[in-house]
């Protein structure tokens, strides 16, 4: 196996152990109202 692929595949490991913080983060993100959403702020 070469280096390249055995890097490749220690880097897919620990993406998938780490899915559900990926996950997690991404939902607190999008989860941010923007200020498009406030009426107030509308003409």
């Amino acid at each position: 196996m070469s280096t390249t692929s055995s890097q490749l595949k220690q880097l897919f490991a620990y993406i998938d152990s780490h899915s559900d913080d990926y996950v997690k983060r991404l939902a607190e993100c999008v989860a941010i109202k923007s200020i498009s959403c406030q009426t107030d702020t509308r003409d």
